[in-house]
């Protein structure tokens, strides 16, 4: 059952303002206006459980639907069970708030319409109430389900009588804001069969998108299937069988169509532009990308400058691909920092800070204090390299300084984090450890330290795991204590 597409696509019609609260979900916390508030795990697919943050299961979620007559989406719905298993409440999962994840969806909705999360965690008096709650039957939101059908048909009668669509020729014509009547689309007539999967009619909106497409559904008499732009599919029952070039068919269809909420015009150009939107909002959040934080950047002289900070590590995955780096060119970023702050008159100002020059920035994040620092490596064997092919000679990157100590500092690529770097003051470089076997990283970082004759055995004996954090930062510990 793909649950997750049917919300994927409502949410941008569907979503409404409920609540002023902030709900995020961030590394499994249940954020509520930026306090953890729960904790939340789903170890498989369209199952959700929510603990406190003491760690002790509160409840669970899962994410259902069932099959409807008039339309191939199912109706969805949350099935809720106590920490202990001993009750149980089912409530329709509603879309109260635009969002790729369903998790943030089901968690905006517990917290706003139910109020299962406050500050103090999770409200036991409001979560018994749901579970109480004998209205929230799924029974009886089948029941609901039922008005609901009555109020799509008292949509479409609304559609007939405000925006009144009829077709002339190719043309679709209908009212806005009850005005003049005006084209707002095009519709083509084919020839089609319960027997076949051809198309009978397409319609087009005022920018050429084919914005839907009816077919005759083998399955029921007088039964249509309608695929749209945005891959919702849904069903429909004609008043009458369809016969090719029928304006009557047409404008019954359209009337449906437009209870849909697809309105034709420019509506689709617009709603693009949103889920545009949207889905680089997402992948933004996602990213290792720094966008306007406060912070501040020390240059390699020691000044300070503390300002608005903006720098790229990677591109926007918009589409979800996992591809962040470029792989064909040289890459700039991490390379380029840009500080927005006052000069000593109070006056805007901007400044680029590249990373060769070897400053460090810091920014507040909710963990404290993180730092980044801008240096040339020597050892990694194919990014870089792009770089010196394509001319750039440019090795410098700003990378996030794990470690620090006398003389040595231990640092992490923002978005390659299986690569590290150990810089001791006595380099001008650091040494990259990347994806190369252990013992050759062993022999490089043994003789990047070479002054430390007792660690470098220990690291030549393998005494060491040199791609873990821990154990990078205890050699850290230990090249300090021998300087």
């Amino acid at each position: 059952m793909k649950l997750r597409n049917f919300t994927l696509i409502l949410i941008f019609f569907c979503s409404i303002t409920i609540s002023s609260q902030d709900i995020k979900i961030k590394k499994e916390q249940v954020l509520l206006d930026g306090t953890p508030v729960a904790t939340i795990k789903n170890p498989y697919r369209d199952h959700y459980e929510y603990f406190n943050l003491n760690g002790d299961k509160e409840f669970s979620v899962d994410f259902k639907g069932l099959a409807q007559v008039s339309s191939a989406q199912p109706l969805q719905y949350l099935e809720i069970i106590s920490g202990d298993g001993s009750k149980k409440a089912t409530i329709q999962h509603e879309i109260l708030k635009a969002s790729f994840s369903v998790q943030n969806i089901i968690t905006h909705n517990l917290t706003a319409k139910y109020h299962v999360f406050t500050k103090n965690g999770v409200d036991k008096a409001a979560l018994d109430k749901l579970f109480n709650n004998t209205g929230a039957e799924f029974s009886n939101v089948a029941t609901q389900e039922i008005q609901r059908a009555q109020e799509r048909a008292n949509k479409i009668n609304g559609i007939k009588s405000t925006v009144a669509p009829s077709i002339s020729g190719k043309d679709i014509l209908g009212f806005e804001n009850m005005s003049v009547k005006k084209i707002i689309g095009r519709i083509e007539f084919g020839q089609c069969s319960a027997f076949d999967t051809n198309n009978c009619i397409e319609v087009f909106d005022l920018d050429e998108n084919r914005i839907a497409t009816v077919k005759n559904e083998k399955e029921g008499f007088k039964k249509y299937k309608v695929d749209t732009y945005d891959d919702k599919t849904f069903y429909y029952n004609a008043a009458k069988s369809y016969l090719r070039g029928d304006p009557a068919f047409g404008e019954e269809f359209l009337a449906v169509l437009m209870a849909e909420g697809y309105m034709l015009g420019h509506q689709a150009k617009k709603l693009r532009g949103q889920i545009l939107d949207a889905k680089i909002a997402d992948a933004k959040v996602r990213s290792a990308n720094i966008y306007n934080t406060d912070g501040y950047v020390i240059d390699k002289d020691g000044k300070k400058t503390t300002g608005s900070l903006t720098i790229y590590f990677q591109k926007l995955d918009i589409n979800r691909t996992g591809e962040v780096l470029p792989t064909d060119y040289a890459d700039k970023f991490g390379q380029r920092l840009m500080v927005k702050y006052n000069n000593e008159k109070k006056q805007p100002r901007t400044k680029t800070v590249n990373a060769s020059s070897g400053a460090k920035f810091c920014i507040q994040t909710e963990n404290g204090e993180t730092c980044y620092i801008g240096l040339g490596v020597k050892g990694e064997a194919m990014k870089k390299l792009t770089n010196i092919n394509d001319l750039s000679f440019n090795n410098a990157y700003f990378y996030t300084l794990i470690y620090e100590d006398k003389g040595i500092q231990i640092l992490q690529d923002p978005v390659e984090k299986e690569k590290f770097v150990v810089k001791i003051d006595k380099e001008d470089k650091g040494l990259m450890l990347d994806r190369s076997s252990d013992d050759v990283e062993a022999n490089r970082l043994a003789d990047y330290l070479k002054t430390c004759k007792d660690l470098v055995n220990d690291i030549k004996k393998k005494n060491f795991n040199i791609k873990d954090v821990n154990d990078l930062s205890q050699i850290a510990k230990e090249y300090a204590s021998c300087q």
